[in-house]
């Protein structure tokens, strides 16, 4: 019951942060921020985003060396990544450099 709860407040400020942010810029940072602090044993988060054709490119990561933010492309549909954003659903990837 108490961990609902604190697990509830915490949400409501992710939720609070989300929506003072003014760009979708600052809500991708917003969204990394919160995830890592509402996911305790997260050490690495990025947030991808679809363009208009399809190319899905990392808006905002934590914990990757630049060179792997660098290489966080695909196209939606494509390996395990393209699925997860396609369907449009959080997902993860254990192994961002062989997909």
């Amino acid at each position: 019951e108490e961990r609902r709860a604190q697990e509830e407040a915490d949400l409501a400020r992710a939720a609070q942060s989300m929506a003072l942010s003014p760009t979708a810029a600052d809500i991708h940072e917003r969204v990394v921020d919160e995830s890592l602090r509402l996911l305790p044993a997260g050490e690495k988060v990025a947030v991808l985003t679809v363009d208009r054709r399809g190319g899905v490119t990392a808006a905002a990561s934590r914990g990757f060396a630049d060179a792997t933010v660098a290489r966080m492309t695909a196209r939606a549909g494509d390996g395990i990544v393209g699925r997860g954003v396609s369907e449009g659903r959080p997902f993860v990837c254990n192994d961002t450099l062989g997909d």
